[in-house]
Formats: C-alpha cells, structure tokens, sequence
C-alpha cells in the first residue's frame, strides 16, 4: 500500500517514477493501479520473471545475437508501461512507468520452475542485475520504487542490496516482525554496507498503551542497522493504523484530503517527501472534491459487477462477448478499468479460447477486431489470426468460413496501417505461419487476401526498398503454402516474382548480406520447383549459383554458423541433383563437402538438435552414394552413424514425429 501510493504522490507531484513489482512470489501492485492500467489483469505487458526468462532462453541459444538480449541498454524503459493518470491532473512531466511482476498466464509455472540459484551460477545472473540497476540510474526517472519481499525471490540480495540505493524496511512493532527485519537490516548492512536502511513503522496505533515501547523496541533492535537522516526518525517515519483503509487498495489521494492533518495520506506524503528529498506542495497534491469522489468510486471493489467477475476470472466467454458488444473498445469516462478488464480477457482467450463452438469463435474473432491494442496490435492480430486451427480438426467447413471473414477483415486493416506497415505485416506472417502447421487451407486464404494488399503498395511505390521486401516475403509463403496444396503452376508464379524482387533488392546494396541471403533462398527454391518439373540442368544452374552467394557469405564470417549451415544445405542440394542426372562423382564430392560442414557443426555444440539432424542427413546421403557405386561396407557403416544420432534424437524426445519418422526410415535402410 505504502509503495503505490508513494509512486502516485510523487508522479501527481510532477515527478517521473519507475515502479518494479519484484514482489515476485505474492504480486498485487497491479491491483493497486488497476484503475489507471490499461492491463489490470496483467494478461499484455511483460514483467520481470517474463524478462527473467528470456535472458535464460537467450544464454541458452547459440545462435544468439546482440539484438536478441532482452536486457538491452534501453529495456527497462521499453519494459515499463505508461500508467494513464490524466484524471489525476499530474503536474508535468509526472508520471509512472510500471513494470508488473510478469504475465498472469502460466505465472505460477514460471515462478516455481525459475532456478535462481542456476540463474547466477549458470546465466550470468549478477551481472543482469547490474545492468538492470545501471539502466535505472541512467533513465529518466526522479525516483525508482521496487516492491520486494524476502524469501526465494530475494536469493543473493536482488532487492535488498543488488538493486538498491535505499531500503524502506516496514515493519510492526511485534516481536516476529522486528527480528525478521533485523536480519535482512543485518545482511545490507554486511554484504552492501554502501545501501541506506530505513526503517518505517506500518500500522502504527498512535493513541495506543503501548506506542512508546514500541518505538523504543524498534530503535533498540534496527538503530544498529540503520542510516536515518536524524534523530527524530524514530518518531516521524510511521504510518498510521486506519481502519477505514484497512480494507481493499486504497488510493489516499482519492480518499484523503491533501491539507487535513491525521490521515494516512499526510504519512504517506511525509515518507514520499522524505524519499524525494524535499517538500510537496499542496496545490500540486490537490484533487477537486467531485473528480476524488468519481475515481475512488470507480476504484471501489463493488463499482461494477461486471469488474468483479471480470477481475476474478469467473466470467464466461459469450457473457463478456456481450458486455464487449455494449461499449466501444475506446470506452467511455469513468469505464477505463472496465474497457481495460475486458481487453485483457479478450486477449487471453484469443491465445487459448476456452470454447470450440463455431458460433462462439466466430462470434470471439468478430469482435476482438474492434479490441485489438490500439498501441500495439500486433500480438493479439497474431492470436487471432489463428483462430481457425481451433476449428479445423473437428469442423473444417467453418474454419474455412471463419478464414474467409478474416481475410475480408484483413484486407482492410492491413491496408489502412500506413505508418505501421511493415510491423502489422509481420504480425500477420507469424500468424500464418502459426496456422500453417495445423490447419494449411486457411493459411492460404489469408495469404492471398494479404498478396494484393502487399502487391499494390509494392506497385505504387517501386523505389521503397522496404515494401518490396515485405512483398517478397509474402510471395514466399504462398509459394510454399501451393506446392504444399499441390499448385506447381501457382507456386512457380510465385517463386519467380519472388527472385525477381529479391534480384533487384541484392543489386541494390551489394553489402546487404540479409538481402542477398535473400537471393540465394530464392535461387534454391526456384531449383527445387525446376527439379520437381523435370528441368534437372536448370535446377542445378539455379543451385549452383544459390551456392555461389552462400560461399561468399560463410567466406565473409566463418563465424557465422547459419551461413555455414546454409552452405552445406546447398552442397546437399546439388548432390542430390548431380545424383538424379547421373553425376556420381559429382554427387559424391557435394555430398562430402557438405559432410564436412555438418561435422564441424555437430561437433562445435552437440546440444544442438537441428545440427545433429543435419550430420544425421548428410551421413544419410554419403551412405546412398556408396550404396549407388556398390561399396556396401562404406554404406553400412555411413548408415548406422546415421541411425545413432536419429535414435539419440528419438529417445530424447518421443513426442517429435519427425524425429520418430527419421529414426523409422534409418531402420529401414539398415
């Protein structure tokens, strides 16, 4: 309680606060600020354990980069979302960035399954936690507030001493308390002798028998510990008991008058200004009698029903699909925290809809176009895009109907996103792919309803570079998507406007290595179309210069392992061609080289699954050319190499069908 309304003095006064829910282990700060939040229900904005783990999957990926690494220099300011404090009427530039504990989804899981002690041993957790306190140091905030409790959340100190600068220690004058806050006072004092401790007094009886043995218990236990600006702390630093707010999440500058003596606010003020390091005026603290009366009546637990049900996560989907239905996604004055309530649930049901009703998909899909963030709508566009693989297994006639009324509403809502082209649309393409791998008839319909969209702004505009790529991305997902269906025609049509723009793009910026990796996949899947219609020289001739790119790229960064990897798929693909045209010898030395590649790979991080199935592969393809030039020995033994890395991969995960399938075909050559 002390913290958030810390926070909303300070901002209310003009002051830029960042907010940390590090409490990590019982979260409730987006409770407190529920009513200026646009997530309440913390299903859209990430939070520290979301962030946590990221940096885990980042350390654990080889072929990371630097723009991977979710603790980037600028991340806690991207981190962070805005709260909406205009009905405060907050002196500029005040205001509050809050970072939530994490996304409610699966929250329990990820807590408990976060290993704390691997995280500094093994993921260079120390330093994370430096940068993160480096980037608030350096940010734009007049004050940083991080809610922490101890326990395993607080393993090495993160709050207490890691991050901290200053430690508010609250504490009750019972004996329990005291104790527990003179270890954690002893452990600052130890470890981070260079932090402030503060001890405050919460739920203070000041009209109590016993005030004056428990501020002299308080002093005896914690004074040892403790760097208070003055002597006079021990008596000034409390927060009163007030039974009137001893229920609920009470906001005091809406429940308090800001110039009456005796309330909780002006305890709170005191702390805020003490923290600050200065006084607060009135006037800047001040809220007219009606608006304090409006918000905290909007604030309350019982101000609308639907809240209730909404917050609790009892409503069912056609009930808040009617609510959705009865106010516009903008809101209305006094419904912020409502219309915030209902795009969380909305949201959340887009990820994992509790209902495979036609009717309630159809009706789901309807109306969240008309929720979708209007900051950012490209995650739940991603969800909601993919709706129709709910469908498709049990009722594949209305999953087609439902794909047909997304393209339709997609075709406008992509078209009309000029200053966020690029970005919906690659919203849209990650959806697709999502659906793809389940459900492919509707993938293509909403691909081609993208296609003209993408075609005509390509069109009307040839020198933006940019468009002509997104374009290109799209032809090459309907090319894979018609020969998956079984359209040579189409899929060739698509193939070859792809190389065209792709050729254009690498010869306008030679150095654009992302461009002319671009160009080289183009090459290689206009061979695989040629191969597929009988035109063997032709494929090889596109193959060949495919690789001719791909050997100047791995050429220029050794280092790069997709580039190598590339290379050797290359080498495969010639072999396979040099095969089918009766080049053995041909075949034999692609094979090997590309062998070669595999090898190193494999052997540079054997973790790696993908690499392993790739050695796997190759050692397949020399085992098949042996076989060809009728040296059995050679391809037995090539054969059950191959079969030991399908069988470690089969075993390790048995759900991977592909690896199962993998391990099937090794068995039979054997």
């Amino acid at each position: 309680m002390a913290l958030a309304n810390t926070a909303l003095i300070a901002a209310k006064a003009g002051k830029r606060v960042l907010v940390l829910d590090f409490d990590l282990e019982a979260p409730g700060l987006s409770t407190y600020f529920r009513l200026f939040s646009d997530d309440p229900t913390r299903t859209r904005h990430q939070g520290v354990l979301d962030r946590l783990w990221q940096h885990v999957h980042y350390v654990s990926d080889p072929a990371r980069t630097a723009q991977d690494d979710p603790f980037h220099v600028a991340d806690l300011t991207l981190l962070g979302h805005r709260l909406l404090l205009s009905d405060l009427a907050v002196v500029p530039p005040g205001s509050i960035d809050f970072i939530p504990a994490g996304l409610s989804t699966d929250y329990g899981a990820k807590l408990e399954g976060f290993d704390w002690q691997r995280f500094y041993r093994d993921f260079g957790g120390a330093e994370v936690i430096a940068r993160w306190k480096r980037a608030m140091l350096s940010g734009p905030w007049d004050l940083v507030l991080i809610d922490s409790r101890t326990g395993e959340t607080e393993v090495a100190g993160i709050c207490t001493q890691a991050l901290a600068q200053r430690v508010v220690l609250c504490v009750t004058h019972s004996q329990q308390n005291v104790e527990g806050c003179g270890r954690v006072a002893a452990a600052i004092r130890s470890s981070a002798p260079e932090v402030e401790v503060w001890p405050v007094a919460m739920r203070v009886e000041r009209n109590g028998t016993d005030l004056a043995t428990g501020r002299r218990y308080l002093r005896d236990e914690l004074g040892p510990y403790a760097t208070v600006p003055s002597e006079d702390w021990w008596t000034e630093a409390e927060i009163a008991y007030q039974a009137r707010h001893g229920q609920g999440e009470p906001l005091l500058l809406l429940e308090d008058e800001v110039r009456q003596r005796g309330t909780l606010l002006q305890d709170v003020r005191w702390l805020t200004e003490a923290l600050l390091g200065g006084p607060l005026a009135d006037e800047a603290l001040a809220l007219p009698v009606a608006d304090r009366r409006r918000l905290a009546e909007a604030n309350g637990p019982f101000s609308d029903p639907r809240l209730r049900e909404l917050e609790a996560g009892t409503a069912a989907l056609p009930q808040v699909l009617t609510w959705a239905e009865s106010i516009t996604a903008a809101g209305a004055p006094g419904s912020r925290r409502l219309t915030a309530a209902l795009r969380g649930r909305i949201a959340a049901w887009l990820r994992s809809p509790p209902s495979e009703s036609p009717e309630d998909i159809d009706r789901l899909a309807r109306i969240a176009w008309d929720w979708l963030d209007p900051e950012a709508p490209e995650a739940d566009l991603t969800a909601l895009l993919a709706l129709p693989r709910v469908l498709w297994s049990t009722n594949r006639a209305a999953a087609t109907r439902l794909a047909d009324a997304l393209a339709t509403r997609l075709t406008g809502w992509i078209d009309a996103e000029d200053g966020r082209y690029a970005v919906a649309v690659a919203g849209v393409v990650a959806a697709i792919d999502t659906l793809r791998l389940t459900a492919l008839p509707p993938a293509l319909i909403l691909t081609r309803a993208l296609h003209p969209v993408a075609a005509a702004k390509a069109s009307a505009n040839p020198s933006d570079l940019d468009l002509q790529r997104t374009l290109s991305v799209i032809l090459d997902r309907l090319a894979d998507q018609l020969v998956a269906v079984g359209d040579s025609a189409g899929a060739m049509t698509a193939v070859r406007d792809c190389l065209a723009i792709a050729q254009r793009l690498a010869a306008a910026d030679p150095s654009n290595t992302e461009w002319q990796r671009d160009l080289a996949i183009s090459l290689n899947k206009i061979g695989e179309r040629l191969a597929a219609e009988g035109d063997g020289a032709g494929a090889i001739a596109a193959f060949r210069e495919s690789l001719a790119i791909r050997e100047r790229l791995a050429a220029a960064d050794p280092s790069n392992t997709e580039w190598q990897r590339s290379l050797s798929i290359s080498l495969d693909n010639i072999g396979k061609r040099l095969a089918a045209e009766g080049d053995g010898a041909g075949a034999m030395a692609a094979f090997r080289e590309s062998l070669a590649i595999a090898q190193h790979l494999a052997a540079s991080d054997p973790s790696n699954t993908e690499w392993q199935r790739d050695l796997s592969i190759s050692l397949e393809n020399i085992g098949n050319r042996l076989a060809a030039e009728g040296d059995a020995a050679g391809a037995m033994a090539a054969f059950r190499d191959s079969l030991a890395i399908a069988q470690r991969l089969a075993a390790a995960d048995p759900s991977n069908t592909e690896w199962q399938r993998d391990l099937a075909v090794s068995l039979g050559r054997l």
